[in-house]
């Protein structure tokens, strides 16, 4: 006995997985990571504020940063590894904080196109690499 309001939604027979795929585990990570990148930059824009401290009262570490230019950096990141975006290219130039907070954006959506499951992957086997010395 469904409702009308129930059967209007795009309904499917698929249901969760037990266990999911590594590439999609990589993918959640980075986008945990990824989504709380952005709630910074958003605190950072609405505030003018250059430190944001977190629930434990801990000062955050942004990705991005301001050189002595005025340009702001983004380093991408999966854990503490710094994502090798192109050959010897770790960051991105933006020129200001709403630039970052669009990056920032445009990264998440190719992240769940599945666009950086390769560097991804790359990122966590040197992530594992330092657990087996």
């Amino acid at each position: 006995m469904t409702t009308n309001v129930i059967k209007s939604l795009n309904l499917t027979p698929n249901k969760k997985p037990n266990l999911l795929d590594k590439v999609v585990k990589r993918r959640m990570t980075f986008l945990k990571q990824i989504n709380r990148q952005l709630q910074y930059s958003i605190l950072c824009l609405d505030s003018g504020d250059s430190t944001i401290k977190n629930e434990n009262g801990r000062q955050v570490s942004f990705w991005w940063w301001l050189d002595s230019t005025g340009k702001y950096f983004l380093s991408i990141k999966y854990g503490k590894e710094i994502l090798e975006l192109d050959k010897n290219k770790y960051s991105i130039i933006c020129n200001d904080m709403m630039v970052v907070n669009k990056t920032l954006g445009i990264i998440k959506e190719e992240c769940i196109k599945g666009k950086l499951d390769s560097l991804l992957e790359k990122s966590s086997k040197l992530i594992r690499q330092k657990f087996k010395r």
